[in-house]
């Protein structure tokens, strides 16, 4: 066996790991890691995020209902909001207080454990709408943020609001798309690295391109 050649060729794939290991390390060091998904703890009761966790899993830890006290469930209590249309996102819950969206873009803040209604906000009360496509879409709103002490709504008009959690009162408020070119907004903002997402269409009328604004 020529050993000089077994030596040199050994010495080469010594080098070519060595060079793969050093990219796959400055790789690591370059990149910024994605944040790791926020899970609520086991014994907490409140419901921030729409499917309680950044990844939407619609799972709580709690375990005092489970198959054997499942049968005891009973109503608790029923309340009518003053929405003219039934609402259609998730509920969020935070500090024994109950947050919903409703039509027109409206907030709702009741007491979690009488379901007293402590507070109603109307970003639309004075804003007609633009046209009969937003006419159409204020009765759809799909749902809220939570953030530190803030409620966030998306508007059909084109706007993200934040409301106080405590007393309903408008803290800021800021325009994501162009209402006269047809865009409104439907959806849940979602939140995440101290910024606010949210999605802005045209009423699935393919009029113009939808986009995301943080």
């Amino acid at each position: 066996m020529n050993f000089e050649w077994f030596r040199r060729v050994m010495i080469g794939v010594l080098l070519v790991l060595l060079v793969i290991a050093g990219a796959g390390y400055a790789m690591d060091a370059g990149e910024e890691k994605a944040p790791s998904p926020v899970v609520k703890g086991p014994e907490s009761t409140d419901w921030e995020l729409l499917g309680n966790s950044s990844e939407i899993q619609h799972h709580s830890g709690l375990s005092q209902i489970n198959t054997e006290t499942v049968s005891e469930l009973g109503l608790a209590w029923a309340i009518d909001l003053p929405t003219r249309d039934g609402p259609i996102g998730n509920p969020l819950i935070k500090n024994g207080r109950i947050f919903q969206s409703g039509s027109q873009s409206q907030v709702f803040a009741n007491d979690l454990k009488t379901g007293k209604l402590l507070w109603t906000y109307e970003p639309l009360t004075d804003r007609p709408p633009g046209s009969f496509l937003e006419t159409w879409l204020r009765s759809l709103n799909r749902g809220l943020a939570l953030y530190e002490d803030l409620v966030i709504v998306g508007t059909s008009d084109c706007r993200l609001v934040a409301i106080d959690q405590a007393t309903g009162a408008k803290r800021w408020e800021t325009e994501t798309c162009d209402g006269e070119q047809d865009y409104m907004i439907t959806g849940a903002p979602r939140v995440g690295g101290d910024k606010i997402f949210i999605g802005n269409s045209c009423g699935d009328m393919g009029l113009n391109r939808g986009h995301v604004d943080a």
